[in-house]
């Protein structure tokens, strides 16, 4: 019962606080039983992608003190709006309809938070704990990126790897099922009110605006 997916089905202020300072030692222990019954025919490396990991990295360094943590930097004000978008899709099944004054309350304090924890747990145990990939970089030059990303991470960069990464490229290009549409002003939420929850992130780190 520790997990944000429970508190984006819908308007749950207490649950929201309980999750952000939940002792998560727990749920890691089970996290890690989870993923040693899926593969226990199938052994290797596991690649995790969950935001919502940010929130609580030193739980999860306790339990993989092994793990490899790479943060992708996009422009909170983009992040933030979609964010809400996504969320208020789990609103309309679960509620019906979005609530969206709680949506544009809720979920940019939430995306500040998720970078707000993994600057502050780069403070504690040093910058190169965390390996960063930039959205915009990723994007314009896919294989490039993750070529620079197996070097980061000590991974041998094959052939094979680079063809698999570039087919999956050619074969999913960017808004393949649609564009993901969503617009700030639909949650009451302005850049200038956004400003100040990310001058830290973005004093921190170069990341490209998008608008």
């Amino acid at each position: 019962f520790k997990t944000l997916m429970i508190e984006s089905k819908g308007v749950l202020p207490e649950y929201r606080e309980f999750i952000f300072s939940a002792d998560m030692t727990s749920a890691y222990a089970y996290h890690r039983k989870f993923l040693q019954a899926l593969q226990h025919h199938a052994p290797g490396i596991w690649n995790l992608k969950m935001p919502s990991h940010a929130l609580h990295l030193d739980y999860l360094i306790k339990e993989y003190p092994d793990a490899r943590l790479v943060w992708t930097h996009r422009d909170p004000f983009t992040a933030a709006g979609s964010l809400c978008s996504i969320i208020s899709m789990g609103h309309r099944a679960s509620m019906g309809e979005p609530d969206y004054k709680w949506l544009g309350e809720n979920y940019p304090w939430q995306a500040q938070q998720h970078a707000e924890r993994v600057m502050d747990f780069r403070d504690k145990h040093g910058e190169d704990r965390v390996i960063d990939v930039h959205y915009d970089q990723l994007m314009d030059h896919p294989v490039e990126t993750m070529k620079k990303l197996y070097a980061d991470l000590g991974d041998e960069w094959t052939a094979e790897a680079e063809a698999g990464i570039q087919g999956w490229v050619d074969d999913n290009p960017q808004n393949k099922f649609g564009k993901h549409e969503y617009k700030l002003a639909q949650y009451g939420i302005t850049k200038e009110q956004l400003d100040p929850m990310f001058e830290r992130y973005l004093s921190r780190y170069d990341v490209a605006r998008e608008g």
